[in-house]
């Protein structure tokens, strides 16, 4: 939210500085500046110049506003050409703060390559916030009825569906540009392409392309049924949907003998909790299906629980 700050303020005085009064200045300073870090070296223009205003001189070395230090040396070196040492230049000052000048306030120069880095982390960020809110939500009101670990119940005949492999188009959509945009992240800055406004508006189509199949997959597969598990008792059978690309589980209903939930370790500390049904194959032996895997510990028993009392199984550990 910072980094966000910075950007929405960059933007703000960019547009503000659409109706600054203009005057002429001389650039006194100018060079590229760099930044060594822990495990990177970064590059910014220092830019410094003189200008007047009613009969005051004023020094500024505000370059662009929302200006940040990248690894795009280029671009640096591009600015530092752009204003060398006495050139004499346009000057954008704000005639209420005669202080507050800019030489570029073209909204190219704002930086954009902040916004596509922090595109990920903000989708993340506003998944958390959703999952906080519906979280609250169920706490405060209590889950919606015909419901079961927060997935909808649908009964068509004599057939059962809970749709565990549905969700919005939107978050497949968040999905889509979020992987676009880290993966742009790491190619621009390598091609030091971060301050061209040619391949970050490319990236932002592509972005956008990203997010609209994503959206129409999402719709596609909700449509299909393909992500639901179905109790179809007129056939006896129990539909398991598939996980990622994997094709559906079919069980036999008289041969499954109890439900559970496990504990699946995840990479590093992270945990899973996956309802699971066992039978008995052919040669006697104990099989385990997992039905889906919640991060969620109270959805994954509510929906064994729902599942046992349909089926009128046992628990498993």
């Amino acid at each position: 939210m910072v980094f966000n700050g910075f950007i929405g303020y960059g933007v703000y005085k960019n547009y503000q500085a659409q109706d600054y009064l203009e005057t002429t200045g001389v650039v006194t300073r100018s060079e590229v500046d760099r930044h060594r870090g822990s495990d990177s070296t970064t590059y910014s223009p220092d830019i410094e110049y003189r200008y007047e205003v009613d009969g005051q001189t004023y020094t500024s070395d505000q370059h662009v506003y929302g200006e940040i230090s990248s690894s795009d040396r280029a671009g640096a070196k591009k600015a530092v050409r752009k204003f060398p040492v006495g050139k004499s230049v346009r000057v954008y000052y704000n005639p209420a703060d005669p202080e507050d000048a800019v030489l570029d306030r073209s909204f190219e120069s704002l930086p954009w390559f902040l916004v596509l880095f922090l595109t990920p982390f903000n989708l993340v960020m506003i998944g958390l916030w959703w999952a906080c809110a519906c979280g609250i939500w169920r706490s405060l009101f209590g889950k919606p009825e015909g419901t079961v670990g927060g997935c909808e119940i649908v009964h068509d005949g004599f057939a059962t569906r809970v749709q565990i492999g549905r969700s919005h188009p939107m978050i497949a959509a968040g999905v889509g540009i979020g992987i676009v945009s880290f993966i742009s992240i790491f190619i621009l800055a390598f091609a030091g392409l971060t301050n061209n406004f040619v391949a970050l508006g490319g990236t932002v189509l592509l972005m956008a392309v990203a997010g609209i199949v994503g959206a129409i997959w999402q719709v596609n597969r909700n449509n299909s049924g393909k992500g639901d598990l179905v109790l179809d008792r007129s056939n006896m059978k129990m539909i398991v949907p598939a996980r990622f690309l994997g094709s559906p589980t079919e069980l036999n209903l008289m041969e499954l003998n109890s439900v559970g939930v496990k504990r699946v370790q995840g990479n590093k500390n992270s945990v899973h909790y996956a309802p699971t049904v066992t039978y008995v194959d052919e040669n006697q032996i104990r099989q385990e299906v997992i039905i889906c895997q919640w991060n969620q510990e109270a959805a994954a028993n509510e929906l064994a629980t729902w599942l046992r009392q349909e089926l009128g199984l046992q628990v498993h550990g």
